[in-house]
């Protein structure tokens, strides 16, 4: 049960840092909006991370080696006549859709340091 614990925790702990790079591309991405020709950047994590998780002998370990990459979103889309592509009202989403995967991924961390603190009280 406690290497269980563990191991999630290690992947919850990948987890945040996936969320707090996420966090400093889209402040980037807020802090260039008025900048001409910039363009939007994406971390792209969750497609690499599912993959893993269901490959059949991937461990906590192999997952925890995984590395978000920073891309540019949509290279060649540009509304604006400045070639600037950010968004200020997606920007301002995706900032809080962030905010709450990282809230969530912080639960979790403390539900697991909750019950070490259970077990490791029983002994």
């Amino acid at each position: 049960m406690v290497s269980g614990i563990f191991d999630q925790n290690n992947l919850l702990g990948k987890a945040l840092q996936v969320t707090s790079l996420r966090n400093d591309v889209i402040n980037t991405n807020i802090a260039n909006a008025d900048t001409p020709g910039y363009k939007r950047k994406t971390v792209s994590f969750e497609d690499m991370f599912q993959q893993a998780v269901y490959a059949k002998n991937a461990s906590a370990a192999d997952i925890a080696k995984l590395t978000p990459t920073v891309q540019v979103a949509d290279p060649g889309f540009s509304g604006r006549l400045d070639e600037n592509n950010v968004d200020i009202e997606q920007e301002m989403t995706e900032m809080y859709k962030n905010a709450l995967r990282n809230d969530v991924l912080v639960g979790g961390i403390t539900s697991n340091q909750k019950r070490l603190a259970l077990v490791y009280e029983i002994k």
